[in-house]
């Protein structure tokens, strides 16, 4: 007795139109629509759930020429079900997951960004910055004057317990801030100053370039060669070549785009 899946590809596999194949959020289980009727609702063929066609993506067309082919050897098993017929949530969680990295944007077709956006970019970042020191300066004036900590530090026999007061109230708003940074280059590659001048780093393949790449390669990496006699000015003068890669983009195998 053929299943309800097998008999949708039977009458698939006879048609024309370009296939996609997707999954119900209910049972996981495998479905195949015409990429025309993208953004329609249809019936699940498993459980009968109502379920929103999704646009056509490479992913999804090449998952169901797969689908096709492996019922062309032969019948069609169940997609992703256990031996008992029903996944796990750890096992849902895990598969969703893996689809959604699978099937993520990638942003290969975006324009390089100019030299002078991201200068822009470093130059609001620096801006920022400079602001949380200041901001952090005037911490420390404030748990001075309120006698919480003793500013004024004598430089032949410093007090090591004040030098540690002074250093965390001094360093702990700038610290917090390259901290939210960092976050925002792993997740989104992009910065508070990149964001306003919208651009953003993603890897050679498009994709985000997580911890790795955006700060580690990146940042501190650059932070150390920055020490070289004019690595600084070299690295920009990269940045003006065809490819608008600096050296630390090479480093780190990222570019920076436009997002418009």
């Amino acid at each position: 007795m053929p299943t309800s899946l097998q008999l949708v590809v039977n009458e698939m596999s006879t048609c024309s139109p370009v296939m996609i194949e997707f999954r119900c959020n209910r049972c996981w289980q495998s479905n195949l629509a015409e990429s025309d009727r993208s953004g329609t609702n249809i019936e699940c063929r498993s459980c009968g759930n109502e379920l929103l066609v999704p646009e056509a993506t490479q992913n999804r067309i090449e998952r169901a020429e797969a689908l096709l082919k492996e019922f062309e050897t032969g019948p069609v098993e169940p997609r992703m079900a256990t031996p008992e017929g029903v996944l796990s949530d750890k096992e849902l969680v895990a598969l969703a997951r893996a689809e959604m990295a699978s099937e993520r944007k990638s942003l290969l077709g975006y324009p390089d960004a100019s030299i002078l956006a991201r200068f822009g970019a470093a130059m609001i970042d620096q801006v920022l910055f400079g602001i949380t020191m200041v901001v952090g300066l005037i911490f420390l004036l404030i748990m001075s004057y309120q006698g919480f900590v003793d500013a004024q530090i004598d430089p032949d026999r410093p007090d090591p317990v004040q030098v540690a007061l002074v250093s965390f109230y001094l360093f702990a708003i700038p610290g917090m801030f390259c901290l939210i940074q960092w976050i925002l280059l792993s997740t989104s590659g992009q910065t508070i100053g990149k964001k306003m001048m919208l651009i953003r780093i993603v890897t050679m393949s498009g994709r985000e370039p997580g911890f790795l790449q955006a700060v580690l390669l990146r940042n501190w990496i650059r932070f150390g060669l920055s020490f070289i006699p004019f690595f600084t000015l070299v690295d920009l003068l990269f940045g003006l070549g065809d490819s608008r890669r600096c050296i630390h983009d090479w480093i780190a195998s990222t570019r920076v785009i436009e997002v418009h």
